[in-house]
């Protein structure tokens, strides 16, 4: 029997998934259209955000709404770290791409010249920003929950 607490907290868990998933994917749209258009470095590091945001919309929020109304887990061993995985994943790699953001606009403002390479830049940033949101979310697999 469900909770009237796990109740408030799946309708809860709902709502904000509805509007996630209109906002990170009318972003998405924009995004890649932009990016379509000129390949901008704020475009290319808003784009990687939003894919980290859609990652969380998509895994971690249905993964409540469903666990807060059985109350039990379902899923099996398999399922359990998958979906352990990708809620550790989606949170670091939207704070490392944040990091990133905040790097390219600190080399904006205090190295002129950082311009002339930016791109370039911008895409090991990112790449990295992914490797070590892999790398640290790893953990999560290994260790029974």
């Amino acid at each position: 029997v469900m909770s009237s607490s796990a109740y408030l907290t799946a309708v809860c868990y709902s709502i904000c998934f509805c509007i996630a998933l209109v906002g990170n994917f009318t972003m998405f749209v924009i995004l890649v259209r932009n990016q379509i258009v000129k390949v901008r470095r704020v475009h290319t590091l808003l784009l990687h955000m939003n894919v980290a945001h859609l990652v969380v919309t998509l895994i971690y929020m249905p993964k409540e709404i469903i666990h807060n109304i059985t109350v039990a887990w379902w899923g099996g061993d398999l399922l359990c770290r998958s979906c352990k995985f990708f809620d550790n994943f989606g949170n670091a790699l939207a704070a490392n791409i944040l990091i990133c953001i905040s790097l390219d606009r600190f080399y904006s403002v205090f190295s002129p010249l950082y311009t002339l390479n930016a791109k370039k830049c911008v895409r090991r940033m990112v790449l990295i920003a992914w490797v070590i949101s892999f790398v640290t979310s790893l953990p999560s697999v290994s260790n029974s929950v």
